[in-house]
């Protein structure tokens, strides 16, 4: 991924989740975490983004076909599970939906202010 950035993956009955772990406030200062740049590819689907920064994929009808919660980090403030579910210090990350891409943005603040490691999940459900 990237140095001092490790990429977790899980995968369950839902659906499947990236986590993003930043180890370390050196790490969090890469330029390349400034913007995450996702590409993204359907088949008959097509990507939306609800009014609540959740995304949704839908098919030529307009069902949902899969979901993807909105985007946020968490720090590892609230102990030592932190790296299973959101805990501690938890920021929204604003989303932007484009054409084969999904774009996230970092608190850089969140980053600064952060107890290490820091959790990054964009996620799909479907």
């Amino acid at each position: 991924m990237l140095p001092g950035v490790d990429l977790t993956v899980r995968a369950d009955v839902t659906g499947f989740s990236q986590l993003l772990v930043v180890k370390s406030a050196q790490a969090a200062a890469n330029r390349a975490l400034a913007t995450l740049r996702f590409t993204t590819s359907t088949s008959g689907l097509s990507l939306r983004r609800r009014p609540d920064a959740s995304l949704a994929a839908v098919d030529g009808s307009g069902a949902e076909v899969f979901t993807a919660p909105a985007a946020y980090m968490w720090d590892a403030s609230g102990g030592p599970d932190a790296s299973m579910a959101p805990s501690g210090r938890i920021t929204m990350l604003p989303a932007q939906l484009r054409a084969g891409q999904l774009t996230l943005t970092p608190d850089q603040a969140a980053l600064k202010a952060a107890k290490y490691p820091v959790y990054i999940d964009p996620s799909l459900v479907r």
